[in-house]
């Protein structure tokens, strides 16, 4: 089976229910408190897990209980974790807030250990990138260490996916090394510095930002489904309609599920139509890791 390698974040989320979403200067109590394992890249790596692929997190967590937490959590959901690197500071912490009426979210994250990850533990790790097949990363690592992991992984011709999130401008030094590129709708604003109101705008959004030489861009559109945009043409795939109780893992879970069916030989909208089906089934539940579907479920 081929192999997968995700570079990125692992943090523990401390994740609190209300009923609405707070005001700016409003306290509200709470419904529910839980603190879960998460971080875009642990996120991603039990996703793709979890759809049967054979994944590797490559992250850094602190010698604290929120690191043995995430290490622990990684295992029982058959992640490789020999690249789970210790460091003095303390484990990466999102403190999320769920509106428990319509599932949306707001997340704050400090990065931790996850901003100790350097470009010499990429390059302490060279092999195994050169020995896998599809690297996944993510933007809650710094951003000169995701932008040399997506350049080994470019050197070395693997397909790299780019999920460009926490959203922020880029520039071509690291799109164009991009085999495909990832993003909501907010963060393609953010990459294409334009607001979209219309299908359109959509439209001269990712062409803008295709223009800066990433080959394929998957645009994530909610309950609007998703965009493939590859070789200048546009496929429109549908989302699967279900009463969303908690957006939180969403993305991530798109992100492991598609590079999953990638490395099982499926072109790029059959991953797509995966991706977008186990995305669907994670935002009936609670929660991020735990909310993660099975091959099975994805399957129904």
């Amino acid at each position: 089976m081929a192999k997968i390698l995700v570079v990125g974040s692992a943090n523990a989320d401390l994740v609190t229910y209300v009923d609405k979403m707070p005001k700016e200067g409003e306290t509200r109590l709470g419904e529910s408190f839980s603190i879960n394992a998460g971080g875009k890249g642990a996120n991603q790596a039990v996703a793709c897990a979890k759809a049967g692929g054979n994944v590797t997190l490559l992250a850094k967590i602190g010698q604290d209980e929120y690191g043995k937490m995430i290490e622990s959590t990684l295992i029982e959901n058959n992640v490789n974790t020999k690249l789970l690197l210790d460091s003095e500071s303390q484990t990466g912490v999102a403190s999320i807030t769920v509106d428990s009426q319509t599932g949306e979210n707001k997340i704050v994250v400090v990065k931790g250990a996850n901003d100790k990850l350097t470009i010499q533990d990429i390059n302490d790790n060279i092999e195994l990138i050169k020995q896998s097949d599809i690297l996944i990363v993510q933007l809650e690592i710094p951003l000169h260490v995701a932008r040399h992991a997506i350049l080994i992984g470019y050197l070395a011709h693997k397909t790299v996916i780019l999920n460009p999130a926490p959203a922020q401008k880029l520039n071509n030094d690291i799109l164009k090394y991009v085999t495909y590129l990832t993003p909501n709708k907010t963060e393609l604003e953010i990459l294409a510095d334009m607001e979209i109101h219309n299908e359109k705008d959509l439209k001269i959004a990712i062409e803008k930002v295709a223009s800066y030489g990433v080959k394929s861009i998957i645009v994530t559109l909610g309950d609007k489904g998703a965009v493939l945009y590859k070789r200048k043409e546009m496929t429109y795939i549908p989302s699967y309609k279900v009463d969303a109780i908690d957006t939180t893992g969403a993305g991530d879970c798109f992100n492991g599920v598609f590079a999953a069916y990638l490395a099982k030989r499926y072109n790029a909208i059959e991953s797509v139509k995966y991706a977008m089906k186990a995305a669907s089934i994670c935002v009936t539940r609670e929660g991020t890791i735990k909310a993660m579907p099975s091959k099975k479920e994805i399957h129904i």
